[in-house]
């Protein structure tokens, strides 16, 4: 229960905590705009699979009557857990190309940092 709401609050902390520290500073280590073929195949699958899972959680969260009314017929509640299944497997699938792709590039694989790899892995 308490898990989203420890979540919003270390995003926000964080941010301001980063915007504190070191202001408006853009890193371009990666040189992403050179590899747009590997980034777009790790990077769209998984943003389009987190907003969608977000937007969905967001959706539950505002409106928790008529989420368990929706889902009261089984019907719609399988339709809703297999697109679920189906978004997470695409964020899974996006991260996946995304470590590959960072574990694979020597020119990424210098510029990445312990933070990099923890933030993957959170």
């Amino acid at each position: 229960v308490a898990f989203p709401y420890v979540a919003v609050v270390t995003f926000v902390v964080g941010v301001l905590y980063r915007w504190r520290q070191k202001g408006f500073t853009v890193s371009s280590l990666s040189s992403q705009f050179l590899e747009g073929k590997y980034l777009f195949w790790g990077s769209v699958p998984f943003h389009v699979g987190i907003l969608v899972v977000f937007f969905g959680h967001v959706t539950a969260f505002m409106f928790p009557r008529a989420t368990l009314a929706w889902n009261s017929v089984p019907v719609r509640l399988i339709v809703l857990e297999v697109t679920a299944f189906v978004f997470g497997v695409t964020i899974f699938i996006g991260l996946t190309a995304l470590m590959l792709r960072r574990f694979t590039n020597p020119r990424i694989r210098a510029v990445t940092s312990r933070a990099d790899l923890a933030l993957e892995l959170l």
